[in-house]
């Protein structure tokens, strides 16, 4: 409907905005969160994501995902100018590897086949085309590519080729992928017996040599011309022509794909100095695969031969944006920590942070706050969680009972985190066969976090429901994952924090392996940058750093943090967590002693505190809407609180945007200005052992996976 300029919706805008047919600015609809610019829509017969971008030439703030910023083309789409603006990264512990990727680039041997399909099909359907037809569906396709353009104020080439020009092209860059999966195909690979595959691994130079001898000579230049050639091919593939020989709307994403993935290259690899941040990795079932003399004929070698071009420092996509104009970049998040870390790898190539703040927690933790260390259960086990005792079933079965012994004190909803996946499905499957399992549910409703996304929102309106209840809830998640990192548990929701285990990366994982690599070599080079064993820890830690911060929500809070594995004990370990925890974290050797505490610990809050989180659960409810979808926060007038999740399109903030901020979603989780409320101190009989000064560290390899 939209390439055929037959949606209502879409055009809708215009027919909705007469200023702007005009010449004039687009009308004030007013401040309206994601829903309320749903429901207008629906009533005003207009599109609310196109709505929202003509609503964005007047805002002042505007609140985009990061890829908005991070890609050239998604900027060019959305129409954001950097030119001098302050650029702020909320959540910035993820900003790393959002950065890394942005950057990187990976495709399969067979992908450029199909690319090099594609521009076939369309050089046959032109030359095929009399060229009135094809004059006409050329001017149909630039036209629309350059109103584009001319919206994003895109410097690209904008050329109306004729047929001769357009054939050109194509066979050029027919040339060019064919020429590519040659060499991609007759890269010598390792035999690695481990994987049973075969490997090898490039310097990040090797990238750009190979695409220079594949035919782009001026690769940025030659690169922009191509995403050019593509963006027409796609119309024509696309075209009510080419649906009447087979096209579809997906016909043409193997080409699409090639041409953003290689701007993308040339943009990232050709700024002086990056090339030493890459690695070319590439992987398939041979050592090397004959050419193929039909680009139609593939081999099960070609489906195997995938290339990997990985980027290694978010420094590189950070220079982007300020090669952009970007006057100020602040990185913000509750979990930076170690901060001169985080700042040395941002700070590759050549940018720096000038000024670093770490602020103290809204809440006072010695009094809303019970940390502490378990390094055994009631039989004297040693908890540990370490790859080489995962599957000790008298460790599996020690933890299970102190999980238990944890529920039967702590009120309400308790997160139990684990390192992995494999680690909870393991530990579930063993607590099932004993009755471990059933000794948790006698207490709390048993919730496990799914494996697939659409089927998370149903588990927390469920998990929800049975803290309502009364009935309580034990929600078992892995770190780094869904629930550990992307949902809000406010109050009741998670009364305490239990972490099973160390969540290392995975050292299988190639791509962790030479960023460690790398890191060690850079050092060698420069002894500011961060060692590759320290960058591995510190994955770590910021991992159960964003985990411990499910229990706090709000000033109003309160809530334990367990840490069920006895390597929490390591001073080193102490030491990289949240700087708000840490000195209320004690070393526990007796389980009694942690159970008498948690049990005086929640007893002790005073009525005023729990008043004041009875208010904000007034105000904030966790629910679903209709059909299960995503969880919706809404305050006490049934307004959405949502701003996080639902912001798929850009949120917009004007003038007016000091009443969004009044109505949000910090005030009404209990962020206004009230009295701090300290409780009644806590003593316990039995004085737990201070953590060690100077612990023995335990070798990285043992961590848990």
């Amino acid at each position: 409907l939209r390439s055929n300029r037959k949606c209502i919706y879409e055009f809708g805008v215009k027919w909705n905005d007469p200023a702007r047919n005009q010449g004039g600015p687009p009308p004030d609809i007013g401040l309206m969160d994601i829903e309320e610019l749903a429901t207008w829509g629906k009533e005003n017969r207009v599109c609310p994501f196109y709505q929202s971008r003509v609503q964005q030439e007047r805002a002042d703030l505007l609140l985009v995902p990061y890829s908005y910023l991070l890609d050239a083309s998604m900027r060019r789409t959305m129409k954001i100018e950097l030119e001098g603006a302050a650029v702020l990264f909320d959540e910035g512990h993820n900003i790393e590897s959002v950065c890394e990727e942005s950057a990187s680039f990976e495709f399969t041997a067979l992908e450029v086949g199909h690319a090099i399909e594609e521009l076939i099909q369309v050089y046959e359907q032109v030359v095929e085309m009399e060229d009135e037809a094809f004059a006409e569906l050329m001017t149909i396709a630039v036209g629309k590519k350059n109103n584009v353009a001319e919206a994003r104020q895109d410097t690209r080439p904008q050329a109306n080729y004729n047929k001769s020009q357009f054939t050109t092209l194509l066979a050029v860059f027919k040339t060019k992928l064919f020429d590519l999966e040659g060499l991609i195909l007759g890269i010598e690979l390792d035999e690695n017996t481990e994987l049973s595959t075969f490997e090898v691994v490039q310097p990040g130079e090797t990238i750009l040599k190979m695409l220079r001898k594949a035919g782009f000579k001026d690769l940025e230049a030659e690169t922009e011309l191509f995403m050019v050639v593509a963006e027409l091919c796609l119309y024509f593939l696309r075209s009510d022509e080419a649906r009447v020989h087979g096209g579809a709307d997906f016909a043409g994403w193997n080409l699409e794909k090639m041409a953003r993935g290689l701007r993308v290259l040339a943009q990232r690899l050709t700024k002086p100095g990056a090339t030493k941040y890459y690695k070319l990795y590439v992987t398939g079932g041979a050592k090397a695969v004959t050419k193929a003399t039909s680009f139609a004929q593939d081999t099960s070698q070609m489906r195997n031969r995938k290339v990997h071009c990985w980027c290694f420092t978010p420094g590189v996509a950070v220079r982007d944006l300020f090669d952009q104009g970007v006057r100020s970049l602040l990185v913000t998040s509750g979990t930076l920590s170690p901060i001169d870390a985080t700042a040395s790898s941002l700070g590759w190539m050549q940018v720096g942070f000038q000024r670093r703040l770490t602020n103290t927690h809204v809440v006072d933790a010695k009094r809303q706050v019970w940390g502490g260390v378990v390094n055994s259960g009631m039989t004297g086990t040693q908890l540990i969680s370490s790859f080489q005792k995962r599957d000790d079933t008298k460790t599996q079965k020690e933890l299970g009972e102190v999980v238990a012994s944890v529920c039967r004190v702590v009120p309400d909803g308790v997160l139990l985190a684990f390192a992995s996946y494999a680690q909870m499905r393991s530990l579930l499957a063993k607590w099932k066969e004993t009755e471990v399992f059933k000794r948790i549910e006698e207490v709390k409703k048993v919730f496990v976090e799914p494996s697939k996304s659409h089927e998370l929102p149903q588990v927390l309106s469920d998990y929800s429901q049975s803290i309502k209840s009364g009935k309580g809830g034990l929600l078992l998640a892995v770190c780094r994952g869904k629930l550990c990192e992307g949902v809000d548990f406010t109050d009741r929701q998670c009364r305490a924090v239990i972490v099973a285990g160390l969540p290392y990366p995975n050292l299988k994982s190639k791509r962790i392996a030479l960023k460690r690599n790398l890191l060690e070599t850079l050092r060698k080079e420069d002894s500011t940058v961060t060692s590759g064993d320290d960058w591995y820890t510190q994955q770590m830690s910021r991992a159960v750093n964003q985990t411990i911060g499910r229990v706090i929500r709000h000033r109003h809070d309160f809530g334990a943090v367990i840490f069920a594995d006895s390597r929490f004990s390591q001073g080193r370990q102490i030491s990289e967590m949240s700087a708000w925890l840490r000195p209320v974290v004690r070393n526990y050797r007796d389980f009694g002693h942690v159970l008498s505490e948690l049990t005086t610990f929640f007893a002790t809050i005073p009525g005023e505190l729990l008043q004041q989180m009875k208010a904000v659960e007034d105000a904030v409810v966790l629910h679903t809407d209709g059909p299960v979808e995503e969880p919706v926060l809404r305050d006490a007038y049934g307004r959405s609180l949502d701003w996080g999740i639902k912001m798929a399109p850009p949120a917009l903030i004007d003038d007016a945007g000091e009443r969004m901020l009044k109505r949000g979603p910090a005030q009404s989780r209990g962020l206004t200005d009230f009295a701090a409320v300290r409780p009644a101190k806590r003593e316990c009989p039995h004085p737990p052992e201070p953590a060690p000064e100077e612990p023995e560290e335990e070798p990285l390899q043992q961590g848990c996976l």
